[in-house]
């Protein structure tokens, strides 16, 4: 009997937590493996992981996750990373704590204004946020009254600190959509006119919102595994595929 890229012989699912192109070519995945290596290329490794431990009893895949502390912890990514037109982000997250606590972001305030995008949970609400912005806002948050470059779509509900959640974005110039669990959220929306922006140099982390030299805060409490980087928008379907994974 033979093998396909897809199943065993035993009829059973490949394990695909370690495949760059599931299920789509991918530009980079954090396995989380005692390290903040990309699979893709090392132009992806984290810089610096200060802060981050990597805890082997609490993991969604593999032998690893990597722990924010909520106060110092972050995974520095090398600056201009995933300046994209289109981007698909993935990732488990297993929160804890309170407060405004950052997944991932390419966010650079104030001047000449605010630009790149933040995924986070939103303190208010304990709900996943995920937030645009291109030039025109004064300062970073709450959202300058001002701005109208800023498109953002939040989770139908809070995130739950009881275990692992599955939340993805994709986004590019008409269309913003967040998903959780594999499902479309109700507030999916129209990108702003003024579409995706960003600075050049800016920096990238994961853990915390880094938005100008010096300036670290929001950071994330909890875990984080399997942090999987498109610059394409995936189907719904596929985000669903991610979602299911289960080896």
């Amino acid at each position: 009997m033979g093998l396909n890229e897809n199943f065993l012989h035993t009829g059973t699912s490949a394990c695909t937590s370690s495949d760059l192109d599931y299920p789509v070519t991918g530009a980079a995945l954090y396995q989380m493996e005692n390290n903040g290596n990309s699979t893709s290329s090392s132009s992806f490794n984290a810089t610096s992981t200060t802060g981050v431990t990597f805890n082997s009893s609490v993991k969604k895949f593999g032998s690893y996750s990597a722990q924010f502390n909520g106060s110092t912890s972050k995974m520095a990514l090398p600056t201009d990373s995933f300046h994209y037109s289109a981007i698909t982000m993935s990732l488990w997250v297993y929160p804890a704590g309170s407060g405004d606590r950052t997944f991932i972001q390419t966010y650079e305030c104030c001047s000449p204004g605010s630009k790149g995008w933040l995924f986070r949970i939103d303190g208010a609400t304990d709900k996943a946020l995920f937030r645009n912005y291109n030039g025109d806002c004064g300062t970073p948050y709450p959202t300058d009254p001002s701005c109208a470059n800023v498109t953002e779509v939040y989770s139908n509900s809070a995130i739950s600190t009881s275990g692992w959640t599955h939340v993805a974005i994709t986004m590019d110039s008409s269309n913003l959509k967040m998903y959780v669990g594999g499902v479309a959220q109700s507030g999916n929306t129209a990108m702003a006119s003024s579409g995706i922006g960003y600075t050049s140099g800016g920096s990238v982390a994961i853990g915390c919102m880094d938005y100008a030299a010096g300036s670290d805060e929001s950071f994330y409490n909890g875990y984080i595994d399997q942090v999987r980087v498109y610059n394409s928008v995936l189907s719904a379907s596929n985000v669903g595929l991610l979602a299911a994974e289960s080896c």
